[in-house]
């Protein structure tokens, strides 16, 4: 039965639409293979090619009987797969013995309990599919069928077939989210707002810019929240004609109240926030807390901790998505910016981001100090507290500060490795007999497999051609016995020159700002091992092994009468 068409599919129309009978399926699929599930075919071999194949020989076993008669290519290429098709047969032949009771009634579809379904989802990283269980768990009208034409819907279970039942579950009844945001963009607004923020000791600030580049990009706006389900957002920018605030008298008038180390600052990566207001002029202290944080010490190896996924997590709410304001990347236009969005809009959002926060952090940090005490493990609340949170802060005066490049060595590197490049081009050229594209794996292949004769090693996991990687070129380099053992030891050279070049050379001086100063971004959340981890660019992965890896290094220069200091611990995380 084809679940998707809702029609039988008998033989007859197994030999109209795959062209073949149903005792020929197995060593159909076995010709054809299956790149989703990792087994491999004949290569060359698509369900044209197998269905033709079945019908001219029968079956697998003849066609492997009479491979002599084969011609060229297709010859070649089922007797490589001949070692494996054995495997691969194997593989995709359903087993017919297992023991299963006839029970249809107990097979019918029948409701789902959502928070169990969605729990199941998130702990196994279903995103997609807790998605579309989150859509049923909402006040409202009943949802339609979860998966609509998936689960089955066939015989008593179609609606209209007889079936009394309704497949889906009632949507669960989630609390409802509660939360009033206020708009502050005229200068009594913000005396009222600046009255009752003067008496907290604890609060969320989240800050709107231009982009993503916490260093480079305009303040757009703060949100600020001291109480679950109410927040302020202030905009010091806005589309024109729009009411806000003046951005210098505002920051101004905050800057008491950030740089107050007794007045307790959160949020969720709250990095950016102080990279942001540094950059204003602001230099933020008291940071006590961070939602992702948090959520890292609890649950590391989870592959996300954002808020969007915490906000669902742990307050079973859904976000307003980012591209609610700024519209979603196409073609036929950019997306605006936070600038360009209308205030009322960005009140919301931003004020829902505090607030979640404020949330997330009421639920998390309680959390961490009784993490651990099933396995009678100390409590994480002082790692957080004494370690994590205070490396909040150190992180952001080492990325605002940066570190200064010597953009007149990389200069003279990348003339002296474009120059090393065109030399091992013609190197390799003449080691190969010919012209080719050194880039092209295609056109690698044959010079190395085909016209040279080299062994193929190993097969790439989807299309099964040989393989070209480092560790095949590596292996190749070592058999000093074969005449062409030097041509892929010149390309593994090559490829290291040109990798270092693109990536390093060239790349880092157009990064610099006016102090040509190099700023990256570290992420305390990012491996579950709990060592930090750099990107924008990344600065934890400039060789040092090879000779040219050291001449970068030496890019990285102090600043006149200081000296660099390198110190490591060796497997601190273990």
């Amino acid at each position: 039965f084809n679940l998707r068409k809702r029609q039988e599919f008998g033989a007859a129309e197994l030999l109209a639409d795959w062209g073949i009978r149903p005792d020929q399926v197995i060593d159909f699929q076995t010709l054809v293979g299956d790149s989703v599930d990792n087994v491999p075919g004949v290569p060359g071999v698509g369900e044209k090619t197998a269905a033709r194949l079945l019908t001219e020989y029968g079956t697998l076993d003849r066609l492997i009987a009479s491979v002599d008669k084969l011609k060229g290519k297709q010859k070649e290429n089922v007797q490589a797969a001949l070692p494996y098709l054995a495997r691969s047969k194997a593989l995709v032949t359903l087993a017919r013995d297992v023991p299963i009771p006839l029970d249809w009634d107990a097979w019918k579809l029948k409701p789902y309990d959502p928070e169990r379904l969605l729990q199941f989802f998130e702990s196994h990283g279903l995103q997609s599919l807790a998605r579309q269980v989150r859509g049923t768990i909402a006040p409202g009208p009943r949802q339609a069928m979860l998966f609509d034409d998936e689960l089955f819907p066939f015989g008593a279970n179609v609606v209209g077939n007889g079936s009394t039942e309704t497949p889906a579950a009632p949507p669960v009844q989630a609390e409802p989210w509660e939360a009033k945001y206020h708009l502050v963009d005229t200068p009594a607004k913000f005396e009222s707002f600046f009255a009752e923020l003067s008496q907290q000791k604890r609060l969320a600030v989240d800050v709107e810019t231009t982009g993503l580049d916490p260093l480079r990009s305009e303040l757009v706006g703060l949100a600020f929240c001291w109480k679950k389900g109410e927040a302020w957002y202030l905009p010091v920018r806005a589309p024109a004609g729009q009411a806000h605030l003046d951005r210098s008298s505002t920051l101004a008038r905050l800057r008491a109240m950030l740089e107050d180390p007794a007045i307790e600052k959160i949020n969720q990566n709250i990095k950016f926030d102080l990279l942001v207001l540094r950059a204003a002029g602001i230099n933020v202290a008291g940071v006590a807390g961070d939602s992702m944080v948090a959520d890292y010490l609890l649950r590391a190896g989870e592959r996300s901790h954002n808020l969007e996924d915490l906000s669902r997590t742990y307050l079973r709410h859904e976000m307003i998505p980012i591209t609610d304001l700024i519209g979603k990347k196409s073609r036929k236009g950019p997306q605006l910016t936070m600038a360009e969005v209308d205030t009322p809009k960005i009140a919301e959002y931003a004020s829902e981001d505090a607030d979640v926060a404020w949330r997330l952090c009421e639920i998390l940090e309680p959390k961490l100090k009784t993490a651990g005490a099933e396995k009678g493990l100390p409590p994480l609340d002082g790692l957080y507290r004494d370690l994590e949170v205070p490396l909040i802060g150190v992180l952001a005066d080492l990325e605002f500060t940066g570190i200064r490049l010597d953009v007149s060595v990389l200069a003279r590197l990348s003339r002296e490795m474009s120059e090393q490049l065109a030399k091992l081009e013609e190197e390799i050229h003449a080691l190969a007999g010919r012209k080719f594209n050194i880039g092209s794996l295609v056109q690698l292949r044959q010079i190395l497999f085909d016209e040279l004769k080299l062994p193929r090693i190993r097969k790439t996991g989807i299309t099964r051609a040989a393989s070209t990687d480092q560790e095949t070129l590596e292996k190749l380099a070592a058999m000093t016995r074969l005449p062409a053992h030097k041509l892929p030891r010149k390309i593994l050279e090559h490829r290291q020159v040109s990798k270092l070049k693109g990536t390093y050379v060239d790349a880092l001086p157009q990064r610099i700002d006016s102090r040509s100063r190099l700023h990256t971004s570290f992420h305390q959340t990012g491996a579950a091992t709990g060592r930090l981890s750099s990107s924008d660019p990344n600065l934890q992965n400039i060789p040092i092994r090879t000779e040219l890896g050291r001449e970068i290094r030496a890019a990285f220069v102090p600043e006149p009468g200081w000296r660099l200091l390198v110190a490591d611990y060796s497997q601190i995380e273990l």
